[in-house]
């Protein structure tokens, strides 16, 4: 039997770095121990170089075109588009190049696709901010639009879940989530760990 590959985009503003760090390590530990049956390929924004010609938006890879998408969210939405980005089928311009990642690979599944499968990570606590701080009214700007864009996309003010979406606690609490759902998502197509 062959070793399968699977494409594994990782979309997620800054300020997520230590659970994409996290992700990295369970991959890793998932890749070993499924050697010659399966393998995930992640694809990761901060492990390319960009050229000057375009924006980074338009040179990462598309994340509806990977097997996997998995996203994580702290307290930012993320970076914006720049003007003239593709916008959503509405016509409304996608809230920052992280939503579009999420967004875009939501409708390609919607339309009938197979794949990608999405699964979005919720750090839901406020972020805490010195009075003082210099970047205070942008990290408030960002945890508004957070808050906005989850409400439109996976849970109404008004308590509906429009979409799935997994809260967690802690960056342990992250990679411990994250191995289950790999797992669990290799195990649905019938490669299951090996026997000790």
């Amino acid at each position: 039997m062959s070793e399968s590959v699977f494409r594994l985009f990782v979309s997620s503003p800054g300020d997520a770095a230590a659970e994409r760090s996290r992700l990295e390590a369970v991959v890793e530990k998932l890749n070993a121990e499924f050697k010659d049956r399966a393998r995930f390929d992640a694809v990761r924004w901060e492990t390319n170089f960009y050229s000057a010609h375009e924006t980074f938006q338009k040179q990462i890879p598309e994340a509806a075109e990977c097997d996997l998408v998995v996203a994580i969210f702290r307290a930012r939405l993320g970076s914006p588009l720049p003007q003239g980005f593709e916008p959503q089928a509405d016509g409304e311009p996608y809230p920052s190049g992280t939503a579009y990642e999420v967004l875009s690979a939501i409708a390609k599944r919607r339309d009938g696709g197979p794949l990608p499968d999405i699964y979005v990570f919720r750090y839901p606590h406020d972020p805490q901010v010195s009075l003082n701080a210099a970047d205070r009214a942008d990290i408030e700007n960002q945890w508004r639009a957070l808050e906005g864009f989850f409400e439109r996309w996976f849970k109404t003010a008004g308590g509906q879940f429009v979409a799935g979406f997994q809260p967690y606690e802690s960056t342990d609490d992250f990679a411990e989530r994250i191995e289950a759902c790999l797992r669990q998502w290799l195990a649905k197509r019938g490669i299951a760990a090996r026997e000790t």
